[in-house]
């Protein structure tokens, strides 16, 4: 069984590494797909993206001067917390 952590801005959700995100009464969200294959979840009535959530979650605040998500080592849909970090706009873009 998978292991959740709450997501940090709204820990009434919880997420696991391998990007399966629980809702507020434990059951697990089915995910929408946006744009180019990328996951996004309805957290507190907002759209976020899986890699957001699991940079958020897994990985710390968003540091100044990294405002993005990036490095999907198989594609967005296969998202999980080791292949995601945060970095930069231009990274995001090769």
């Amino acid at each position: 069984m998978s292991q959740f952590q709450p997501i940090p801005s709204d820990p009434r959700y919880s997420i696991s590494r391998s990007g399966k995100v629980l809702g507020i009464y434990g059951k697990e969200l089915k995910p929408t797909v946006h744009g180019a294959g990328y996951l996004y979840f309805n957290i507190g009535g907002k759209n976020r993206p899986l890699g957001q959530l699991l940079c958020e979650t897994f990985h710390g605040k968003m540091p100044r001067g990294r405002g993005v998500c990036v490095i999907y080592k198989n594609g967005p849909g296969s998202c999980t917390a080791k292949s995601v970090r945060w970095g930069t706009r231009s990274e995001s873009r090769q």
